[in-house]
């Protein structure tokens, strides 16, 4: 089965009720963006390829508590299309461009996990369950960027991404990248105030 699978089926447990404080987009916003220079890292690379597309990571930025990835998308015949990043309801989640990260240590977190847990209740996970946030994106000419916020940062060792854009020919494919670079380039962060 593959690495969306079970998101697609419904079938991922929902994330441990919180027993502290939990995480928010605002807090991630707020206490990183607006204060925090982030650390850079040199990671560029195709990480998903078909005849008529292609997707990359074009940048990642760490700060002290998440890492925000650059996500581009190429269309050779320089036509973009319509890249819903979110899926509002299942259906949407055929189209999509699904991306994922694993941890070393078997976290995991996908632009899919709302669809799983969309049960009506609400969600806020624990700080340390990881979460796949939108942080905004632009196109032109064929190009489309979006940035992805993950938090927390990922332990040392491997951190997978897997990307599968189905709507576009694209297979299912993994590009590993090193959780400890993360976290030194996030201990590279400065603090302007």
């Amino acid at each position: 089965m593959s690495f969306f699978g079970d998101y697609l089926d419904k079938k991922v447990p929902h994330p441990p009720t919180p027993t502290g404080r939990g995480i928010s987009r605002n807090d991630i916003a707020r206490d990183g963006y607006a204060v925090v220079l982030p650390g850079l890292l040199p990671w560029t690379g195709v990480v998903g390829r078909s005849e008529s597309a292609c997707v990359a990571v074009t940048g990642v930025r760490c700060w002290p508590e998440f890492a925000q990835l650059s996500l581009t998308t190429y269309h050779r015949n320089g036509q973009g299309t319509h890249m819903l990043t979110m899926p509002r309801f299942h259906e949407d989640a055929e189209e999509i461009l699904r991306f994922g990260v694993l941890f070393a240590d078997g976290r995991r977190a996908t632009n899919l996990d709302h669809l799983a847990w969309n049960d009506g209740a609400p969600r806020n996970p624990p700080a340390d369950h990881p979460v796949l946030f939108p942080a905004g994106g632009s196109g032109w000419a064929g190009r489309t960027e979006i940035q992805v916020s993950l938090f927390p940062l990922p332990p040392a060792g491997p951190v997978t991404l897997i990307v599968e854009w189905p709507a576009e020919g694209i297979a299912e494919s993994r590009t590993e990248f090193d959780g400890a670079e993360m976290r030194a380039a996030a201990e590279q962060a400065e603090r302007i105030w």
